[in-house]
C-alpha cells in the first residue's frame, strides 16, 4: 500500500509536469508568433474581410467540443482602424482583396463607407482578385485602380434567396406540423407546411431585395464608368460577367496577374517592397482613441438571436444583459444609451423582459437611442421599439412584427414506420399539449393559437406606446412584414437613416452634450482561458497542421440554428423571429 500512493503520487506528478510542458510551450510558440509591437512605417493596410464579422469583436462562442479556431473582427473595430490608417502616417496605402465577405448588407455598407472615408485622404487604393462576389465587389469598386485576374470572373447576378421547403418530406415521413401565426406575413415556419413561398412573403421578398439591388447599383455607379442601365441589363441578361467583359463595361482598369499586379503597387505607393499589414493585426497595434470627458454615452450591443440560453456569447440572453442593464442603472454619469441591435429576434418572453429593462433606462433619465444593423426585426424590433430614437441602415431588414409558434407532430411518423405506438395517461385533458407524439385535438389548436394571438396583441400595443401610434396604425404595417430600412421609415417604424456615429450624435444631443463624450461599449467580452490557449494553437502553423484545424463552415452554424429551432423547448413557445438568414447571390 506503501508503493501504490508512492507510485500514484509520481505519476500524479508527471501527468501535471507533462501538462505543464505543453502548456508552456504552446505560450512560447504564441508569444514567438504575435505580431509586431508597431506598425512599420510605409506599410499598405491589407483588407480581406474572410473572418467572421460580429459586432463586436470576440462575441462568438467557441464550442469546448471542437478544436477549430474562430478567426473573429468586429464591425466597430474594422470602421475606425480604417478611417485611423486615413491620417496614420505609417499607412502609405490600401489594398481590398475582399472577393467573398460573409456579411450582411447592413455590415457590408458600413464599411463601404469607411473605405470611402479613407479615399478622401488621397492615399493610393488598389483592388485586385480573381473572383468577386457582389459584396466583394461593393468595395473594389472604390479602388483607384482595380485589377481581374485574366481568367477571373465577377458574380452579378442579382439580389435573391433559395429557401428550402420540407412540407412534402415531413407526409412523407408520417409527421405533421401544427403551426400557429399572427400575421399574414409571418413566414419563418412556411418552410415545415409548405412546399413553396406564399405569396405574401413572394411580394414582401421581392421588394426589400429590390430596394437591395437598386442601393448596390447607386453605389457601383457613382465609383465606376458605367451606367445603371447597363448594369440593369448584366442582371437581367445573365451576363457572365468575364474578365474581359468586366473590362468592356468599365467594372475593371485591368487584366493582371498577382505576381504583375504586386509590381504595380509597389510603383503605386513608390517602395521597393510592398509591406502589408492584415486588417486583423492593424486593429490589434493601433486599438481605438476614447476621449477623456466626463459625458459618457452606453453602447449596448444586442447582437444573435434572442434567447434565454445563460451567458453564451452571440446570444441575447436575459442573463447578459440584465447584469448589463443593472450596471447602466447604477451610472448616473450615463445619460444616454444607445441600443445596437443586430438579431432576427428570437424568443417572445425575453424579448418582452428586455423592453421593459430599456422602459426603465428611460424612466431613469437616460435618453435611449437604437441603432440598427443587418437586421432588428421581430423580437430585435420588439427590444428597441420603445427608444426615443430609432436610427436604420437603408438596407436593414426590420419590422416583421408578428408571432408564430409550431409543435411537430411526430406520433404518425413512429407508429408507420417503425412500430412504435405512444399511450398517454395523465391527470390532465391537456397534459401532453407541448408533445411532439400526442396528436392536438381541435380545442388544444385553438388555445395555442389564441395564445399567439395574445402575444401579438402585446407586441403592437409596445409598438404603438413607443412609436407614438395608435395600435390599429401599428397593426397596418405590422402582421409579420419585413421592411427595408428605407421604407421601414415611410411605415414610421423608423425615424431616420444613418449608422452608428448618427446614433450616438443623437444620443449625445438628447442628453444635453457637447460632440465630445467618451463612449462606453457593452457587454463587455471576456476571453476564457480555453478561448485564450485555442487561439495560441491556432497561431501555430505547425500544430495547425497536425490537428487540422480549419475555420469553422459558416454552413455548419446554420444547420446547428436550424436544429435549435425546430426543437420542442423552442417552437413551443411564442416566437418573435425574422422568417430568414438572407443570402446575397
Amino acid at each position: 500500500m506503501k508503493n501504490f500512493f508512492k507510485y500514484l503520487t509520481a505519476s500524479c506528478l508527471g501527468t501535471i509536469l507533462a501538462f505543464g510542458a505543453i502548456f508552456f510551450f504552446f505560450f512560447l510558440m504564441a508569444v514567438s508568433s504575435a505580431p509586431s509591437e508597431t506598425v512599420s512605417s510605409g506599410s499598405t493596410l491589407h483588407i480581406k474581410l474572410d473572418e467572421i464579422i460580429t459586432e463586436l469583436g470576440g462575441n462568438v462562442d467557441q464550442s469546448g467540443l471542437t478544436f477549430e479556431v474562430i478567426d473573429n473582427i468586429g464591425l466597430n473595430d474594422i470602421k475606425s482602424s480604417i478611417r485611423a490608417a486615413a491620417t496614420d502616417r505609417k499607412i502609405n496605402g490600401l489594398l481590398i482583396e475582399t472577393q467573398f465577405p460573409s456579411i450582411g448588407q447592413s455590415t457590408a455598407l458600413s464599411i463601404y463607407e469607411a473605405i470611402k472615408d479613407f479615399k478622401e485622404s488621397g492615399k493610393p487604393i488598389m483592388a485586385y482578385g480573381e473572383y468577386f462576389s457582389q459584396n466583394g465587389y461593393l468595395f473594389a469598386s472604390l479602388a483607384d485602380s482595380l485589377a481581374i485576374n485574366p481568367t477571373g470572373m465577377m458574380d452579378i447576378r442579382g439580389f435573391g434567396m433559395l429557401i428550402p421547403y420540407f412540407g412534402e418530406l415531413v407526409k412523407k415521413i408520417g409527421a405533421k406540423v401544427d403551426v400557429y401565426y399572427a400575421g399574414q406575413y409571418k413566414s419563418a415556419i412556411e418552410p415545415y407546411y409548405r412546399t413553396s413561398s406564399s405569396p405574401q412573403n413572394d411580394y414582401q421578398s421581392k421588394e426589400f431585395l429590390r430596394d437591395f439591388q437598386d442601393q448596390w447599383i447607386s453605389h457601383i455607379v457613382e465609383n465606376r464608368n458605367i451606367t445603371a442601365e447597363d448594369l440593369e441589363q448584366i442582371i437581367s441578361d445573365g451576363t457572365i460577367v468575364t474578365a474581359k467583359v468586366a473590362m468592356e463595361y468599365g467594372l475593371a482598369d485591368k487584366l493582371m496577374y498577382r505576381k504583375d499586379f504586386d509590381k504595380m503597387l509597389k510603383n503605386a505607393v513608390d517602395r521597393k517592397k510592398v509591406k502589408y499589414i492584415d486588417l486583423s493585426d492593424y486593429i490589434s497595434l493601433t486599438g481605438s482613441v476614447q476621449s477623456s470627458s466626463s459625458d459618457k454615452i452606453a453602447v449596448v450591443h444586442m447582437e444573435g438571436t434572442i434567447l434565454n440560453a445563460g451567458d453564451q456569447k452571440g446570444l441575447i440572453s436575459t442573463e447578459v444583459y440584465s447584469k448589463v442593464f443593472d450596471r447602466l442603472m447604477k451610472k448616473d454619469d450615463v445619460k444616454a444609451v444607445v441600443l445596437r441591435v443586430n438579431s432576427g429576434g428570437g424568443d417572445a418572453l425575453v424579448s418582452d423582459i428586455l423592453w421593459d429593462r430599456v422602459e426603465e433606462l428611460k424612466s431613469a433619465g437616460k435618453y435611449v437611442v437604437a441603432s440598427f444593423g443587418d437586421y432588428a426585426a421581430s423580437g430585435g424590433y420588439y427590444i428597441a421599439c420603445g427608444a426615443d430614437e430609432i436610427v436604420s441602415m437603408p438596407n436593414t431588414l426590420t419590422g416583421s412584427i408578428g408571432v408564430f409558434a409550431m409543435i411537430p407532430d411526430l406520433s404518425g411518423t413512429f407508429s408507420e414506420n417503425l412500430g412504435i405506438h405512444f399511450d398517454s395517461i395523465g391527470t390532465g385533458a391537456n397534459t401532453f399539449m407541448y408533445s411532439t407524439m400526442v396528436p392536438r385535438n381541435d380545442a388544444q389548436n385553438r388555445k395555442l393559437q389564441a395564445n399567439t394571438e395574445m402575444t401579438y396583441q402585446l407586441f403592437l400595443d409596445r409598438v404603438a406606446a413607443g412609436r407614438n401610434r395608435t395600435k390599429e396604425e401599428i397593426h397596418q404595417v405590422a402582421q409579420g412584414r419585413v421592411w427595408s430600412g428605407d421604407d421601414a421609415v415611410e411605415a414610421g417604424l423608423v425615424d431616420t437613416i444613418g449608422d452608428l456615429d448618427l446614433a450616438l450624435n443623437l444620443a449625445a444631443k438628447g442628453a444635453g452634450y457637447d460632440d465630445d463624450f467618451k463612449v462606453l461599449t457593452y457587454p463587455v467580452i471576456e476571453t476564457t482561458f480555453y478561448e485564450e490557449l485555442l487561439k495560441s494553437i491556432g497561431e501555430m502553423e505547425n500544430v495547425k497542421a497536425v490537428l487540422g484545424l480549419k475555420k469553422p463552415k459558416i454552413l455548419n452554424q446554420k444547420i446547428l440554428d436550424m436544429v435549435e429551432l425546430i426543437s420542442e423547448k423552442q417552437l413551443a413557445t411564442p416566437q418573435c423571429r425574422l422568417p430568414f438568414v438572407l443570402e446575397v447571390h
